[in-house]
């Protein structure tokens, strides 16, 4: 699977449900539904000079119960001191 520029590095299935209780009402939503994680990366070496690191957006596809970790390079107020 890639999407645009982007190749797929890693993927992880669950296996089995985790049985854990439900997230309480503090903003936190439950991952039980995901079923698949793909991590996606740029097709180019990822420029770590400069302070630079690796950034990401994440996408939640609900009717395949899958979830993208789209890694990136961070925008310049995105960096972490």
């Amino acid at each position: 699977m890639s999407g645009g520029n982007y190749n797929l590095i890693t993927n992880y299935i669950r296996r089995y449900p985790r049985k854990l209780p439900p997230c309480s009402s503090s903003g936190n939503h439950s991952a039980n539904h995901i079923s698949d994680i793909h991590v996606l990366s740029p097709m180019k070496k990822l420029d770590l000079v400069g302070g630079r690191r690796e950034c990401c957006d994440v996408i939640y596809k609900a009717e395949m119960n899958i979830t993208e970790i789209k890694l990136r390079d961070c925008m310049l107020d995105e960096i972490i001191p």
